[in-house]
């Protein structure tokens, strides 16, 4: 999509209008997933057809798909690397709750697989971290936060997120911040985003470091929808949120509190922050 107005400077800007510049095809089933790769060159998908395909942003053409050899919808596909090359080592998790790791080789000829981590339950998200492209987090409805490095075959750490009553909190959301390596964020079946320091997920203080409560969220009926750190330039101190129940806010990292909310008569679905 292109731009066709500018945000105002201010967090609350947004864009007021957006045009269709093309489509990218390929997949027959529901897109569920679209990421570029850091060069700007490609595009990644996931569908629910469990096919992953790399569309080259310049000629909107696919330039490479395969079969992700999972069993259920992908939900998440990222690129490691810089950019699709020979070599070049994409991360996917999916309904069948795995989360594994492709390889591209010969040139894209062939693209070997193999498992990372198995969620029990779908596995809805996964977030590179920004200081080392061999580390990642996922996130399922299990409950469960892993901490993976793709040069290991075991997990590095697992932290399993449970609520008042003991039960796991189904997550649907992770994100690393752009500039403290060491923040990851999550969101799912409750009413709040937690944040954790990552150096401490296997120790006695594998708590979160902050929690927040979407404004306006009477009970855990109202929980968020998608949650997203801001873009690095803008240190990293923002988080957008948005709330089932039709409620968005931005937050300052350091206070934790809106400062800026946004509610509609509509239940959100998805949120970003301004850049």
């Amino acid at each position: 999509m292109a731009r066709r107005e500018l945000p105002s400077p201010s967090f609350g800007g947004a864009l007021t209008r957006l045009e269709i510049a093309d489509h990218l095809r390929g997949h027959s089933g529901c897109v569920n997933t679209c990421a570029w790769t850091r060069d700007g060159r490609f595009v990644l998908t996931g569908s629910d057809d469990t096919r992953i395909i790399v569309h080259d942003a310049g000629s909107r053409k696919p330039a490479l798909r395969w079969d992700s050899q999972h069993t259920g919808n992908v939900f998440g596909a990222k690129c490691l690397d810089a950019s699709v090359v020979d070599g070049a080592r994409v991360v996917s998790c999916a309904a069948d709750g795995q989360v594994r790791l492709h390889r591209v080789k010969d040139g894209g000829v062939r693209v070997g697989s193999r498992l990372l981590f198995r969620h029990a339950g779908r596995a809805h998200k996964l977030a590179v971290a920004p200081a080392s492209v061999d580390v990642l987090a996922s996130a399922g409805e299990d409950g469960k936060v892993a901490l993976l490095d793709v040069r290991t075959s075991t997990a590095c750490h697992v932290l399993t997120l449970r609520g008042g009553d003991g039960g796991a909190i189904g997550l649907n959301i992770v994100d690393f911040s752009p500039v403290n390596e060491h923040l990851l964020l999550t969101a799912g079946s409750e009413a709040a985003v937690r944040v954790f320091d990552v150096r401490w997920l296997s120790s006695s203080r594998g708590a979160a470091v902050a929690a927040m409560q979407p404004p306006g969220a009477p009970s855990r009926r109202v929980l968020p929808a998608a949650v997203a750190y801001c873009p690095a330039h803008m240190r990293g101190e923002v988080l957008a949120d948005a709330a089932g129940g039709g409620t968005a806010a931005a937050r300052r990292g350091r206070s934790r509190r809106p400062v800026s909310a946004h509610v509609t008569s509509e239940p959100v679905a998805g949120c970003a922050a301004e850049g």
